[in-house]
């Protein structure tokens, strides 16, 4: 599986200039439209669109509009294909537990039974945990493996970090001649180590914004001594380090810092937009490029929201 950005980030500038406008403009009335603002979008326009009905859907929602996906879908014929119709109709899902009464998930899959078998897979079949459903299974360590990877077509440059259970190398494409962070174990993984690990990289597949840590490709490589299967994923290598080693103190720009809170509060919002809670948010996780922009990266511990309880 491979995933790249959809959309540089000098491109989509502008649409995240859009994106600010249309939530003021929620905020401070008079209701915004969405389509008036989705022609902005130039080579962008379904992506812009597509944040936009999310945004939408979240503020009619929490103003208890009767709001649903199929309005969109008719409106927006963009939005019928069936990727941003099962994103769209899993925010209804989880923006109507938290703004309005319960909804089962037997209501989406009759209003769109051709969509039965993905709406399934996406949606909980039970009723309870519905707010964010844990993915972190207990930590338990097996054997350490000896030395650096061997992954068919990457060659290993060296040790980026490595944590309880994963260890990042730099590393380079050696098909495509770029250099990547590529993620696996440092031990001998467990069936349990294995699932959060394929939990991660789901949850980073199911997210594409500028400043979220795309994955590149997922895979195995195999153990020396005919050992086990040990999965891989290969991101995007950030060579600024993290938000933990920026200089920080009274000679910082405030008003830099301030952006780069903001940056990653939107980054964090269409995660939320999409089902997923990072659950481990730090300056750790946060990695830096060469110009100091940040990307919000380790999903190890993210869980599904699906709804949340009144407060």
């Amino acid at each position: 599986m491979a995933q790249t950005s959809t959309f540089g980030e000098t491109q989509w500038a502008a649409c995240e200039s859009v994106i600010r406008r249309f939530e003021g403009a929620w905020r401070e009335g008079p209701r915004p439209d969405v389509g008036a603002y989705a022609t902005r979008g130039g080579e962008h326009a379904v992506r812009l669109l597509v944040e936009l009905v999310h945004i939408d859907l979240e503020f009619r929602l929490r103003a208890g509009e009767y709001a649903r996906a199929e309005e969109y879908r008719d409106r927006f014929p963009a939005l019928a294909d069936p990727e941003h119709l099962l994103d769209l109709l899993a925010a209804e899902f989880a923006l109507r537990h938290r703004h309005c009464p319960p909804v089962y998930p037997e209501e989406l899959w009759l209003r769109f039974p051709e969509h039965q078998n993905e709406l399934r897979a996406r949606l909980p079949a039970d009723r309870t945990g519905w707010w964010a459903t844990s993915t972190r299974p207990a930590e338990r360590a097996g054997a350490p493996l000896a030395g650096p990877p061997v992954v068919p077509g990457y060659e290993i440059l060296g040790e980026l970090g490595r944590g309880g259970m994963g260890v990042v190398y730099r590393a380079r494409d050696l098909l495509l001649h770029r250099e990547v962070a590529l993620k696996t174990f440092a031990t001998v993984p467990r069936a349990e180590h294995c699932a959060r690990f394929a939990r991660e990289a789901e949850a980073i597949a199911r997210l594409d914004h500028p400043n979220i840590v795309p994955v590149y490709e997922v895979g195995e490589w195999r153990a020396p001594n005919d050992g086990p299967a040990v999965p891989y994923f290969a991101m995007k290598l950030y060579p600024g380090g993290s938000l933990d080693a920026a200089p920080a103190g009274p000679d910082t720009d405030p008003r830099a810092q301030a952006r780069t809170v903001e940056t990653i509060a939107r980054a964090v919002h269409h995660a939320h937009q999409r089902g997923v809670l990072h659950r481990d948010l730090k300056p750790s996780n946060i990695l830096l490029d060469s110009a100091g922009r940040p990307y919000v990266a380790d999903f190890g511990l993210a869980g599904r929201i699906e709804s949340a309880p009144e407060t």
